[in-house]
């Protein structure tokens, strides 16, 4: 009888970590928003000047500064 609570124990460590790696596998990535400088100056067919967005569009990302969000998206590139 003394195995017993240690059984339920060991059941219900196992049933919360189980639950937590399934949390964390449901973690999505932010929407990607571009920042509204970058939007207008793409919108007059040019690259946006600030510093802040040009070191983001290195890093592969959206500049947090300017309002942006999430990864650059590059499927609109320039040709």
């Amino acid at each position: 009888m003394k195995k017993f609570p240690l059984v339920v124990l060991l059941f219900a460590f196992a049933l919360v970590a189980s639950g937590g790696m399934m949390l964390a596998a449901e973690k999505k990535t932010a929407p990607s928003k571009e920042a509204k400088c970058c939007a207008t100056a793409a919108a007059n067919g040019n690259d946006c000047v600030h510093s802040c967005c040009l070191e983001a569009a290195k890093a592969g990302k959206n500049c947090k500064k300017c309002g942006g969000s999430g990864p650059r998206d590059t499927s609109a590139a320039k040709s």
